[in-house]
């Protein structure tokens, strides 16, 4: 795989703020949507972030929010829902709020520390245009 020479470490971090960002996004919804009935056992709801493997050739398109297929629903039996099938069970989707807080929590500091190597490189940027005065 040949990536692109001309990048940028700005382009680099870049890239990882709109992929913990797309993380947080999904892991965010997932927990949302945990106890809400779905319209038929088959729905896909459950999101996650999916990286072209080239990421660093096409950095602007290369991560996608997308339903994750045949994920295994969970059946309730509520007979008086509205979205209730003939025989009287209803579909939540299966999301494990532990494992969706954990991504939350890990992608939010993944976050703050490519917004700190950021400004780190910002401020060394600062500092050599000083030095070259």
């Amino acid at each position: 795989m040949q990536f692109s020479s001309n990048l940028s470490i700005q382009d680099i971090v870049s890239f990882g703020l709109k992929h913990e960002k797309a993380r947080v996004e999904a892991a965010s919804y997932n927990m949302a949507i945990a106890n809400v009935a779905l319209p038929n056992k088959n729905a896909n709801s459950v999101l996650h972030v999916k990286t072209n493997l080239s990421f660093l050739n096409d950095i602007q398109n290369s991560i996608h929010i997308e339903s994750i297929p045949n994920v295994n629903n969970k059946s309730v039996y509520e007979p008086g829902h509205p979205l209730a099938d003939k025989m009287g069970m209803v579909f939540y989707p299966e999301v494990n709020t532990a494992t969706e807080m954990a991504t939350l929590v890990s992608a939010s500091r993944a976050y703050d520390a490519n917004i700190r190597i950021f400004n780190t490189i910002k401020d060394m940027t600062t500092k050599a245009y000083e030095i070259g005065k």
